[in-house]
């Protein structure tokens, strides 16, 4: 007779709680920190998460704010994503496949907030909608990148810094780059592309 060891005979039910994805839906656009934390306080994620996607949500009453983020309420731009990213964080999360975050809204995140919020996740693929991001922040923030989403606002100089050598083509790992614009001839794809990478 098989003999099958208890831990791996209860696999199924003690993996139905892990979640292994995070998506921000039907819940209020404006977060009370502490109680979107208290709301998710016995939720289990995998320590790699397929995917994570966030709206234009806004996080009001962080108390617990680290001190790194004293500058960056002085600087332009927001940071709210950095509290979800830290909770994940706080949960054990240690990689993310793939990151989406709708960040078109006036003021959209600084460019510190974004890395800070991304920076050690391995992130693989990644859409974070704020126009014309900056190449050095994508660098930073992901340097395992293998497929990009990049909102350009028909800024020329912006393209070019994309296609820089010192631009995304130091990303060795990079392949795919959607490129999506605010224009009736849009969005553009650009896939498949070889080594290095280039607009």
């Amino acid at each position: 007779m098989d003999f099958l060891h208890p831990v791996f005979s209860n696999l199924p039910a003690l993996l139905a709680d892990i979640q292994i994805s995070f998506e921000y839906s039907g819940l209020a656009l404006e977060a009370d920190a502490y109680s979107f934390t208290q709301s998710f306080n016995n939720v289990t994620f995998d320590n790699v998460l397929k995917y994570v996607a966030f709206p234009a949500v806004h996080v009001k009453d962080w108390r617990d704010k680290p001190e790194r983020l004293a500058p960056l309420e002085k600087a332009r731009g927001r940071f709210d994503m950095l509290f979800f990213f830290n909770w994940l964080r706080e949960k054990r999360v240690k990689r993310i496949l793939k990151v989406i975050v709708e960040d078109n809204e006036q003021p959209p995140h600084s460019d510190e907030a974004i890395e800070l919020a991304l920076q050690g996740f391995d992130v693989e693929t990644l859409d974070w909608s704020k126009p014309d991001l900056e190449p050095e922040t994508i660098c930073n923030a992901c340097d395992k990148l293998k497929d990009v989403v990049l909102h350009w606002s028909g800024n020329n100089a912006v393209l070019r810094a994309w296609s820089d050598p010192e631009g995304l083509r130091k990303l060795s790992k990079l392949s795919v780059i959607n490129l999506i614009v605010d224009d009736v001839s849009g969005p553009w794809q650009i896939e498949d592309l070889s080594s290095p990478p280039h607009l």
